[in-house]
């Protein structure tokens, strides 16, 4: 009784927002094959904030193995020095061997902060080289600057929608803000999910 009289006004919290986002398709993902959930992440290689993210994404995968599908937008931060490059180099591993091998890279560059010479270009020449990747295609890649402006049109979609610092996640158009913890995340998908069964409840597509 103390209980209810206690929480009686009290309110639910309100929903997470909803973001007007138009996504580049294509981008590279890993998770659930016919997902129910898509978590965009836009990120910078050169960010802490982005590697802390990171540890808990897996985190995710691993509890929703068979409705979450996690893909990765690019966001290089003016003020890193090294990030660009990075991100174009993501790119030339994703074009030249896959996602698989993406994936392997992605999570070598977040590994390689904090190392001396981490994400300087021997750097990711010698990861890229451990994934297999055709190293003359590679580095003409990086030479010929051919990804800077995939890596760009990802950036501008994050600015045009008033994104701004990363990471930044869009969970079926909700907004995540930061490396949150994986409760803000379970919430989140928990709204999406509902919104989902919703939707097939209701016959919509």
């Amino acid at each position: 009784a103390v209980y209810a009289e206690t929480i009686k006004n009290g309110k639910e919290p309100p929903p997470p927002s909803k973001l007007a986002i138009t996504l580049t398709p294509g981008a590279p993902a890993h998770g659930a094959s016919s997902p129910v959930v898509t978590i965009s992440e836009f990120g910078d290689f050169q960010d802490p904030f982005s590697l802390r993210a990171n540890a808990t994404l897996v985190d995710v995968l691993k509890n929703y193995p068979t409705n979450v599908k996690i893909e990765w937008h690019d966001m290089p931060l003016a003020f890193h020095q090294h990030a660009h490059l990075a991100a174009e180099a993501a790119k030339a591993v994703f074009k030249l061997k896959g996602k698989d091998a993406f994936w392997h890279y992605h999570d070598a560059l977040f590994a390689s902060l904090g190392q001396p010479g981490a994400l300087e270009r021997p750097e990711l020449e010698r990861l890229a080289a451990a994934e297999g990747v055709d190293m003359a295609k590679f580095r003409a890649a990086l030479d010929q600057g051919l990804y800077v402006a995939d890596v760009d049109a990802d950036a501008k979609t994050a600015t045009d929608a008033g994104l701004s610092g990363t990471p930044m996640f869009v969970v079926n158009g909700y907004l995540v803000n930061g490396a949150q913890p994986l409760s803000r995340f379970r919430k989140t998908i928990a709204v999406a999910l509902q919104d989902a069964a919703a939707a097939k409840a209701g016959g919509k597509p």
